[in-house]
């Protein structure tokens, strides 16, 4: 993922916020990984409430849905 944000930044000229912002989301993204293996329906697991997931599917969807997002994408290893 470090060449993800060294991409952005090359072709955005990024703020040390948003290169902040970018990591602490691939952060996210590796915990997501952990909830899609042992919180949801992918397999046999205990559900998080429904709060809960919402707050987890609006979380890493807001990233995807950046405009910095679709730059330099390559899908992650759990996709």
């Amino acid at each position: 993922m470090g060449k993800y944000v060294k991409a952005l930044d090359q072709g955005h000229q990024l703020t040390d916020m948003s290169k902040q912002i970018i990591k602490n989301a691939i952060g996210v993204f590796e915990k997501f990984n952990f909830v899609r293996n042992n919180n949801s329906l992918a397999h046999d697991n205990v559900l998080p409430n429904h709060p809960e997931a919402r707050f987890i599917f609006d979380s890493v969807t807001a990233v995807l849905r950046s405009e910095l997002a679709p730059v330099v994408w390559t899908a992650p290893r759990w996709i």
